[in-house]
């Protein structure tokens, strides 16, 4: 019940509260792929240690803790861009998007579990995460980059 139940949601439920604190503060770019690579380091932290009852049982709540992070944070950065106008319908079709990358990771960890086992499942989805999260943080700083460098030579000129 602690892993499945009521337990489970209020890990991710406190995963959330800090993720949007967070947000709150700071980057909201920066905190969904900080949450992703904690998820990631979750991943992997339970791939490479003894699959265990008691590894499982803090692994995956922390695992559910670090998944109400990434979900806060992606709400969080959702609504840091839509705007006002349309803003239900904007949210809504950007956040079904959002489940694109879990619908095709579902059927991809399924096959790969299958085929090789739960730890090459965990590595392979988290090594994924990560170079997922190294590309954008490498296009956000070359876009930062580029928006500054507009900026700075809008105010040279005016």
């Amino acid at each position: 019940m602690l892993v499945t139940g009521f337990g489970r949601a209020a890990i991710a439920g406190a995963g959330c509260l800090l993720a949007g604190w967070w947000a709150d503060r700071t980057d909201r770019r920066v905190v969904y792929l900080a949450t992703g690579a904690f998820l990631a380091a979750v991943g992997i932290t339970l791939a490479l240690t003894p699959h265990v009852p008691g590894v499982f049982v803090v692994g995956t709540l922390t695992q559910k803790f670090c998944i109400g992070m990434a979900d806060a944070a992606l709400s969080a950065l959702i609504l840091s861009v839509i705007g006002r106008s349309a803003a239900a319908t904007k949210y809504t079709v950007l956040a079904a998007l959002g489940n694109i990358g879990e619908l095709y990771m579902t059927v991809a960890s399924g096959w790969m579990h299958d085929r090789w086992s739960t730890a090459m499942m965990l590595i392979v989805e988290s090594v994924s995460a990560l170079v997922c999260i190294g590309v954008a943080a490498l296009v956000l700083k070359r876009f930062g980059e580029t928006e500054h460098s507009h900026k700075s030579q809008v105010a040279i000129e005016g």
